[in-house]
Order: C-alpha cells, then sequence, then structure tokens
C-alpha cells in the first residue's frame, strides 16, 4: 500500500516538527528556519492503520486474528484518543474533504 515516491516528492515542502514537548518555548521546539505551524494534516489510511496498530497491541498473543480484531466502539475510543493527545501539544488536526469529521 501507498503511493511510489510520495515521500520523496513531498519533502521540499515539509517542516520539521519535534511532538511531545507542552511548553510553547521548550528548547526542542526552536526552529531553524520559517515560523511554527501546529496544524497538521493527518492522512485517512494512516491514521486508520495507526489506531488499529494501537490497539492490537495491548491485547494478549494467544488471541486468534479474529479475537484481536478491535470493536466498532474500541476503535472509536481509540480514535477519539489519539486525536486528544496530538490536542494535549497543541496541535491542531485540520479536516479536509467533505467526509472527514
Amino acid at each position: 500500500m501507498g503511493i511510489p515516491g510520495l515521500t520523496t516528492h513531498l519533502k521540499p515542502y515539509a517542516v520539521p516538527t519535534v511532538v511531545g514537548c507542552k511548553t510553547a518555548d521548550c528548547e526542542l521546539h526552536k526552529f531553524q528556519h520559517g515560523s511554527p505551524s501546529h496544524d497538521i494534516n493527518i492522512d485517512g489510511p494512516s491514521f486508520a492503520y495507526a489506531i488499529y496498530h494501537r490497539l492490537i497491541i495491548h491485547k494478549t498473543e494467544w488471541l486468534t486474528a479474529v479475537d484481536t480484531m478491535p470493536n466498532y466502539d474500541e476503535l472509536g475510543k481509540g480514535a477519539l484518543a489519539f486525536l486528544d493527545g496530538l490536542e494535549s501539544y497543541g496541535l491542531n488536526v485540520i479536516a479536509q474533504g467533505e467526509n472527514l469529521l
């Protein structure tokens, strides 16, 4: 899955960002060029993949593949917890497209 060469094509537009410090004046947040942005775009398939793997890592190893599948309630709560975590670091999650959020 994925788009071959996408990272290479997008790299000139990327801005290095450190996520993890909750204070804006933290030494980790010093930018060498440009101004810091608190906006973040999340790719839908990548978001789903991240949520799925965050949820199944907490399941026990002896379960079958079907048993480890998270249910809709777990997926919803996991997605909201992930987004809340991003917002707790001062990031603004931007939804693009008509079918998002």
